[in-house]
């Protein structure tokens, strides 16, 4: 799949997001930015998974990790 593909996809099923699977989403990502740099590296990640009570091996950390690069278009 192509790079713009993917952002097109990923728009998609961002645009039919509820509000509440927004608030959500946006939840997580404050839960996990634990420095409010509006970042969130591979380490905070993995901790905010981990309060949550996820046991994601590495890979799978790594695979979360890339598609929120890949969304913005970033090279791993």
């Amino acid at each position: 799949m192509t790079n713009k593909f993917k952002k097109k996809a990923l728009r998609v099923i961002a645009d039919h997001l509820s509000v509440e699977e927004t608030k959500g989403i946006k939840d997580m990502f404050k839960l996990m930015d634990t420095d409010n740099s509006g970042t969130i590296s591979y380490e905070k990640l993995k901790a905010g998974l981990h309060k949550l009570g996820s046991h994601m091996d590495e890979s799978e950390v790594q695979t979360l990790m890339d598609a929120g690069l890949n969304w913005y278009g970033i090279s791993a």
